[in-house]
């Protein structure tokens, strides 16, 4: 099978780029045959396309001559923001070809694509009028720039973009609840990111003193609530930080100096810090698609420590260790749990086994295949 990927790659490469990597290797390591229509949103001319992006002809029409110039057998859709545009995701019904779309996030309904205003949690825009984007500069903290962006929302809306594709990915099935009234029901499945496969963990997590955060410095992670619960707790274990971000400068003043902020990482130094900790910590406040760092972790059989809001129950499962905690506190209480050697092995090994039958290599590539199937061959026009 030869499976055209779409994508709009953004200036900060991150979890989507790396879904986008993960299926094309294990695709190509099956025997199909993968190819690639990038495009990125850079900075040379990058306002000229963000103006464009409610409805960009020009990036449709080099899509369209790619698909004719190539022939795919199935077009898989993973980003249009922004630089392609709705206008996009249509081309390949009008061409004829099946097409998948993967939303990995909320910005069909959403102007800044998170479901996340003023550090909460936030739903007017959902199956209604992205009006309220605009009115509160959801976007950039700019009216012009939020209006651009729920410009786009409207124009998924009203062109009925989201009807074109032969099936629309989902990550989990709260993604699927909140998209519901905006998504045609029949063509929606959930089909869940997956992650490579690091080995066995060469030890117990109890034999580590590390607690690892992984993300972005910034308030929609939750940074700030982790710093001040750690400083809270006065915890004997060590805070390890990886990752940059806006908030950088703040956090380095205010956390203890036993903590390590250790700067964004490669995959392979990621690897080793997992495979050198205790626990993941992961504190985020906004509705979250699925994290790679989460699959990661539970392929190293780290135990982890979550935030319940959003998807990410879904993703990681039930936790009988009590690890998770609310929006509103209780993190304190998760960071003096992970001190129990008993519970934080007994968590890494529920993950681990929950990675092995869900999110590994081999159940990503048998989920490809069974949704690639589903609409090959299909009458797309």
């Amino acid at each position: 099978m030869h499976i055209l990927q779409v994508h709009c790659e953004y200036q900060r490469s991150g979890g989507e780029e790396a879904v986008v990597e993960a299926e094309a290797r294990v695709l190509q390591d099956a025997g199909h045959v993968v190819s690639r229509y990038s495009v990125s949103n850079e900075e040379r001319f990058a306002s000229v396309r963000f103006l464009a992006s409610p409805w960009n002809p020009i990036a449709a029409r080099k899509l369209r001559a790619e698909i004719l110039r190539i022939s795919p057998d199935i077009v898989h859709i993973h980003n249009t923001w922004f630089s392609l545009g709705p206008s996009s995701i249509g081309v390949p019904r009008a061409l004829g070809v099946p097409s998948v779309l993967t939303l990995h996030n909320y910005r069909m309904e959403c102007a800044n694509a998170l479901l996340l205003r003023d550090g909460k949690p936030c739903e007017l825009c959902v199956g209604s009028s992205p009006l309220s984007g605009i009115r509160y500069r959801c976007f950039r903290k700019s009216y012009a720039a939020s209006t651009v962006a729920a410009a786009t929302v409207a124009v998924h809306k009203g062109s009925s973009s989201l009807s074109k594709p032969d099936r629309i990915v989902l990550l989990t099935q709260f993604a699927k609840d909140r998209l519901a009234r905006s998504l045609p029901d029949s063509r929606v499945v959930i089909k869940p990111n997956f992650t490579t496969d690091p080995g066995p963990r060469p030890t117990p997590p109890s034999d580590s003193e590390n607690v690892l955060f992984v993300g972005r410095l910034s308030a929609e992670k939750g940074i700030s609530d982790l710093v001040d619960s750690w400083r809270s707790v006065g915890s004997s274990l060590q805070l390890r930080i990886a990752g940059d971000g806006p908030l950088d400068a703040e956090m380095r003043a205010r956390l203890p100096k036993s903590s390590d902020f250790l700067g964004r990482l490669d995959r392979e130094k990621l690897q080793h810090e997992m495979f050198n900790a205790r626990a993941l910590i992961f504190p985020s406040r906004w509705y979250e698609g699925m994290p790679m760092v989460l699959l990661e972790a539970m392929a190293s059989g780290l135990a982890i420590a979550w935030r319940d809001i959003g998807g990410i129950t879904d993703v990681v499962g039930s936790d009988p260790s009590d690890l998770t905690f609310g929006v509103h506190g209780s993190m304190e209480m998760a960071i003096r749990r992970l001190d129990s050697d008993d519970l934080v092995d007994r968590a890494g090994e529920q993950n681990r086994r929950t990675y092995e039958a869900r999110y590994s290599p081999i159940e990503g590539l048998r989920n490809l295949e069974a949704l690639y199937g589903s609409v090959a061959g299909s009458e797309s026009s």
